[in-house]
C-alpha cells in the first residue's frame, strides 16, 4: 500500500513537471523530448509519439513533430508516406475516445497495407501502444501515444494509472505541438484577459484541474470552466492547456 501511494505520488510530480517543461517549450519552441522520455519512462513506456495530422490551418504545421523511435524508423516512414497507410492516423481521424493497438486481434482486422507497415514497425520494436486523439477547432487531429518494445497479448485489461496519466498529459503536449507550429505574425486585435481568467490559466499551466482551480482560488468548478472558456475563445486557443501557453508567451500573464 505504502509503495503503490509512493509511486503515485512519483508519477503525480513527474506529470506537473512535464507540464512546466511542455509550458516553457511553447513559449520559447524549444524541443521538451527529454521530459517526455522521462515521463513515459516513469511510466513503464518505450516510446513517446506526438504528431498532428488533417489540419485545415495553414499556420499549423502537419506530421511527426516529438519522438524517441529511431531515427531509421522515422526516415523510412516519412519516405514511404506511412501516414497514409498507418491505422493508428486513421483510427485517430474518426476516434473520440484513447485506444490500444498492436494486439493479434488489432492487426487481423487491418487491409494489406497497413498490417505490412505495422510488421515493418514492429522490426523497430514498436510493439503496441495506447493513442491518445485529441481534435481541436482547425481541424487538426493530435495524436500523443506511449508504445511499449514488448509484444502485445490479446487479453482486454482495463486502462491502468499509466494510460490515465497519458490523457492527463495529452492536451499539453497537444498545446506545444500547436504553438510550435504557429506563425509568429498575428495582425488581430490584442486580446485583453479578465483577472479572473489569467488566475485560472496561470493555475492550468502548473497542471491544475478545473476542480482543483476551483479549491485552490475559492469558487465552483463551473465559474472556473466558464473564465476559461472565455480565454480559449479570446486567443482562439485548441483547448485550456493550449490557451494558458499562448496567454504566457504573448505576456498576458
Amino acid at each position: 500500500m505504502v509503495g503503490a501511494i509512493r509511486q503515485e505520488k512519483r508519477e503525480h510530480d513527474i506529470f506537473q513537471s512535464t507540464v512546466a517543461t511542455l509550458t516553457a517549450a511553447a513559449v520559447d519552441r524549444v524541443d521538451p523530448g527529454q521530459a517526455l522520455l522521462e515521463f513515459v519512462d516513469a511510466l513503464g513506456f518505450d516510446f513517446f509519439s506526438y504528431a498532428i495530422f488533417a489540419t485545415r490551418s495553414p499556420k499549423i504545421k502537419s506530421g511527426l513533430i516529438l519522438t524517441n523511435y529511431s531515427s531509421k524508423w522515422t526516415e523510412r516512414y516519412r519516405e514511404h508516406a506511412y501516414h497514409n497507410d498507418d491505422p493508428i492516423v486513421m483510427d485517430s481521424r474518426k476516434a473520440r475516445l484513447p485506444f490500444r493497438w498492436g494486439s493479434k486481434q488489432y492487426l487481423s482486422g487491418l487491409d494489406q497495407d497497413s498490417q505490412k507497415m505495422m510488421r515493418e514497425a514492429m522490426d523497430f520494436n514498436i510493439m503496441q501502444g495506447f493513442t491518445v486523439p485529441i481534435h481541436g477547432p482547425d481541424g487538426e487531429c493530435g495524436l500523443f501515444s506511449g508504445i511499449h518494445a514488448l509484444a502485445a497479448d490479446d487479453v482486454t485489461e482495463p486502462w491502468s494509472t499509466s494510460h490515465h496519466w497519458l490523457v492527463a498529459l495529452a492536451p499539453y503536449v497537444h498545446a506545444f505541438g500547436v504553438s510550435y507550429g504557429e506563425d509568429r505574425h498575428d495582425d488581430r486585435e490584442p486580446v485583453v484577459l479578465t483577472e479572473h481568467e489569467r488566475t485560472c490559466l496561470s493555475w492550468t499551466l502548473k497542471g491544475k484541474t478545473a476542480w482543483e482551480i476551483s479549491q485552490i482560488i475559492g469558487r465552483s468548478k463551473p465559474t472556473v470552466e466558464y473564465h476559461l472558456q472565455k480565454a480559449i475563445k479570446k486567443l482562439d486557443a485548441s483547448n485550456k492547456a493550449h490557451a494558458a501557453a499562448l496567454a504566457m508567451r504573448k505576456g498576458l500573464m
